[in-house]
């Protein structure tokens, strides 16, 4: 959607949204209504120069205003929409928003201040206030259609509905000063993690310096040259903002070490003769680097954390405002993800030589080889699963196919389950997945993001949602993979949150259908386990895909293949002499155990291939009791390491 000249809005914290062709004109009918019938005698004072026609009620201002604070303090925004509010009350200005280009700006306040300060005065008795209060909740409630928004719009309506519980008889009394402070004491965890700013300017700046160390660190591990840590990055773009010394609010951020740190650090950036252009052309560089190796979500986040980072640090403590110019490079980094990315056929000259110079008459286009589905089939062994990606990749296209005849089409979930044990190429079949949807053009990327249940599960109350949500964010348009999936449902303890990660997780899949595929990964009983411990997690994993062990065969011809393509010629006799290895390192095969619910013995269980570990206890259900109820135990079989166990029938 970056590359596209579609109208849409792109919050960085969010991404991009393409906005229906009917939204913005409902919405500007929506507050006609409002501007009519809710505080329409409140209206601005005919100010010279203010931005709005004469009469128009104060309600409207709000909206402008709510749209900047709904997208976060000097949140990074671009796109057709990059200034929403002005474009939503265009038409009470007496200038319009300016023509749409496709660079980008940053739109915000310099601070959110007590969100009813356009309609609020002092000198407003309580039943004025009385009116003006319920008209900033209907302003607010305008933006409901607007997804980039709708996390902080709805934590600022919980929030406002907090406050009037709790301090209404202030407000309609009280000065503003005293409200301001009001406003954004004792808010809880769930409304931090949402609005960060309510925190304070330093609560903000530590929030924005944390997923500033992030994303410079992802950007510098996926580019080839080394980095400079985020400390030195930090420290320069602080002498970019004119700053000599680590300013009050940063200290209180960072903690007294690492502020002492970020201080040395600063002399010796300065005392190498920084040079603020130099920085910001050498950055827009590493950006470009950073996307073009797979990182341009953190390339965003790093580019939006240092614009609000540069705000709370250019103004004083209490106080951060806009920096003008900006010190990163902003608009040049939407500009070059244009260009980088945008399909232009690459033509080299193939001729031969003519006098002095070459000839480029017969210039043919260069063609990429990129064939995920012979990649796939290059494969040793998993010949079941080659076949079930086949059908994935025959199903994606007929659908293809529907759409553009303009046939029907149903969204079905492509999320999958990847059941066998490690080793068994469960990973690289999911990054093949992930480029075959993009070349069918299910998926904008296709790539591959990795995650754990580090990743996914906070330590704190309040924290795994907003940690799920950031994940998803990342993978949309490739594939979310999370491995050992069952780690997310295997703890009891009620301070675990593991279960809160796949509720979440469910609710965004459902959501994201469209632009996400997400595989979860790990053993196979262990995964039916997971399935079972959400009600909504079976139906939205409706393909489960069984990757089996390989056998001796296929593990000599996977060694084969590592040493040729490490550059090692075998010696005579050694593929003989690793399929005598392999062989003694077998056993016979073990006798299932009887069912440990039912004592049914033996147990009917459906094929598996795996072949189980003596640290592991691998389970399977019988016939009588089903796989939900009955876990079935059985003993390794004697010899070095336990027997590959393949099972009599096919009852699951």
């Amino acid at each position: 959607m970056l590359l596209s000249d579609e109208p849409y809005l792109d919050v960085y914290a969010y991404g991009p949204w393409l906005v229906p062709g009917d939204l913005i004109e409902r919405i500007r009918d929506r507050l006609d209504e409002l501007a009519r019938h809710c505080g329409a005698h409140i209206f601005l004072p005919p100010t010279p120069g203010t931005y709005f026609l004469p009469g128009t009620p104060r309600s409207l201002a709000e909206v402008l205003c709510m749209a900047d604070v709904a997208a976060g303090p000097m949140a990074l925004s671009g796109g057709y929409y990059a200034d929403l509010g002005r474009h939503l009350v265009t038409r009470h200005l007496r200038t319009p928003p300016r023509a749409p280009t496709n660079t980008d700006s940053y739109r915000g306040e310099t601070w959110p201040a007590f969100p009813v300060h356009w309609l609020v005065l002092d000198a407003m008795g309580p039943d004025e206030r009385a009116d003006v209060f319920p008209m900033v909740v209907a302003c607010l409630e305008v933006l409901d259609e607007i997804p980039p928004l709708a996390e902080r719009r709805a934590a600022l309506l919980r929030l406002f509905h907090r406050f009037r519980a709790i301090h209404w008889a202030a407000y309609l009394t009280r000065p503003l000063s005293e409200l301001r402070e009001r406003w954004s004491a004792g808010a809880d965890e769930q409304t931090l993690a949402a609005l960060p700013e309510v925190a304070g300017p330093s609560g903000y700046l530590g929030w924005a310096l944390h997923r500033f160390d992030e994303a410079h660190e992802r950007i510098a591990a996926a580019t080839v040259e080394v980095e400079p840590p985020a400390e030195v990055a930090l420290a320069k773009l602080l002498l970019a903002l004119g700053k000599d010394a680590v300013p009050a609010q940063a200290q209180l951020a960072l903690g007294g070490d690492r502020s002492a740190s970020l201080h040395q650090t600063l002399d010796l950036v300065r005392a190498d003769g920084f040079n603020a252009e130099a920085w910001h052309t050498a950055t827009r560089e590493w950006l470009a680097r950073g996307a073009v190796s797979g990182e341009i979500d953190a390339c965003r986040t790093w580019l939006d954390m240092s614009v609000r980072i540069a705000a709370v640090l250019s103004g004083p403590p209490t106080a951060p405002s806009r920096p003008t110019p900006s010190p990163v490079p902003c608009a040049e980094f939407q500009l070059d993800v244009r260009r980088l990315f945008r399909d232009i056929p690459i033509v080299l000259p193939t001729a031969t030589p003519t006098g002095a110079g070459w000839t480029a008459a017969a210039a043919q286009p260069l063609e990429p080889v990129d064939d995920p589905l012979a990649e796939l089939a290059a494969l040793v062994g998993l010949e079941t699963v080659k076949a079930e990606v086949r059908q994935l990749a025959a199903e994606a296209k007929v659908d293809r196919l529907r759409r553009e005849a303009g046939l029907p089409v149903l969204a079905p979930a492509r999320h999958m389950v990847f059941a066998g044990e490690p080793g068994t190429a469960k990973t690289t079949v999911a990054r093949l997945i992930g480029r075959i949807y993009a070349r069918l053009g299910l998926l904008r990327s296709g790539r591959l993001v990795e995650v754990g249940r580090s990743d996914l599960v906070s330590e704190t109350i309040g924290g795994t949602a907003p940690k799920v949500a950031e994940v998803v964010k990342r993978a949309l348009g490739g594939v979310l993979f999370i491995d050992e999936a069952y780690a997310l449902t295997e703890s009891e303890s009620p301070r675990d949150y593991g279960k809160e990660a796949v509720s979440t997780l469910v609710k965004l899949m459902e959501e994201h259908r469209d632009e996400l595929v997400v595989i979860a990964a790990g053993y196979e009983p262990e995964m039916y386990r997971f399935l079972d411990a959400n009600p909504g997690l079976a139906s939205r994993f409706p393909r489960i895909v069984h990757f089996p062990e390989y056998a001796d065969d296929e593990l000599v011809a996977i060694f084969m293949l590592m040493a040729a393509e490490s550059g090692l010629v075998p010696a005579p006799g050694l593929q003989t002499r690793l399929q005598e290895l392999l062989a003694a390192g077998s056993a016979p095969a073990a006798t299932p155990g009887p069912c440990a619910t039912c004592s049914t013995a033996p147990c009917r269980a459906r094929p598996y291939g795996s072949r189980p570990t003596t640290s592991r206890t691998p389970r399977r259900p019988c016939a009588n009791c089903g796989p939900k109820t009955c876990p079935t135990r059985w003993a390794p079989g004697p010899g070095p390491r336990p027997a590959r166990i393949r099972w009599p029938c096919s009852t699951r």
